[in-house]
């Protein structure tokens, strides 16, 4: 009632937006994920957490087909051995359940500052569905869970959810289209462009896939690339508008 004397009725709500995920809850408390490095996302967070699921999907790391990329992990554990394991919807079906999407990167103890590290390796699937997805990292007490869906199996941890691009593979069969090359090849130095206009960024990724090299506006159609240790690369570059992919080797 206000001051007039007339009934006020007040109605209060919330609007949920749905995440087509499922969500994880640790049972018995909180060992806090402190930092995750992975394809371009290098995210540290509160090792003192008390949040059991935490989001970052503003954080997106870049991926592609086929390519195998590091993955690093710390986190408090407490006091405990917990285990970390990684989930990415591949095939973005809203679910983390099908074949090839669970990856265990290993264990660790560890107070979160002390450098201790789980250190793995996650490889794309050549068929993975291009455009961004979901990846979770989960941290457990004692036991690796298979399905993140699991609440009962998760005891003391925390999840944290990330966004991937996954772009389309480093194949070789976009090697030296539209008439478009590099030279010399193999290279000691320097590697040059001929036939390419306007060059506005150049990737270089080594066999694993990690990206080594990028350099915006070649305006003078060369890179240079006499710090690369010796071996077979991949290099991108966006020339004309268009994306072309070329295999070097570096001597």
């Amino acid at each position: 009632m206000d001051a007039d004397g007339k009934v006020v009725y007040v109605c209060s709500f919330q609007v949920k937006v749905n995440d087509i995920y499922c969500t994880t809850s640790s049972q018995w408390g909180v060992d806090a994920i402190t930092k995750v490095q992975f394809a371009g996302i290098d995210n540290s967070s509160d090792p003192y957490s008390a949040v059991s699921n935490e989001y970052y999907l503003g954080q997106t790391g870049e991926v592609y087909q086929g390519s195998q990329y590091p993955f690093v992990l710390e986190a408090n554990t407490n006091g405990g051995y917990d285990y970390a394991t990684v989930y990415v919807d591949w095939n973005q079906n809203g679910s983390f359940a099908d074949a090839g999407e669970t990856f265990e990167a290993g264990g660790i103890t560890s107070d979160g500052a002390d450098g201790v590290q789980i250190s793995s390796n996650i490889t794309v699937p050549a068929d993975a569905t291009i455009g961004k997805t979901r990846m979770r990292v989960l941290l457990n007490w004692d036991t690796p869970i298979a399905n993140p869906c699991d609440n009962a199996d998760h005891f003391y941890g925390q999840s944290e959810d990330y966004t991937l691009d996954v772009k389309e593979s480093l194949a070789t069969s976009d090697i030296n289209k539209n008439n478009v090359s590099i030279y010399p090849n193999p290279v000691k130095n320097v590697l040059n462009f001929n036939g390419a206009k306007n060059i506005s960024k150049v990737e270089v990724y080594n066999v694993a896939g990690q990206k080594v090299r990028s350099v915006e506006n070649l305006s003078d159609n060369k890179i240079e690339l006499s710090n690369l240790t010796k071996g077979i690369y991949i290099i991108r570059a966006n020339i004309d508008g268009l994306v072309k992919s070329f295999k070097f080797i570096k001597e």
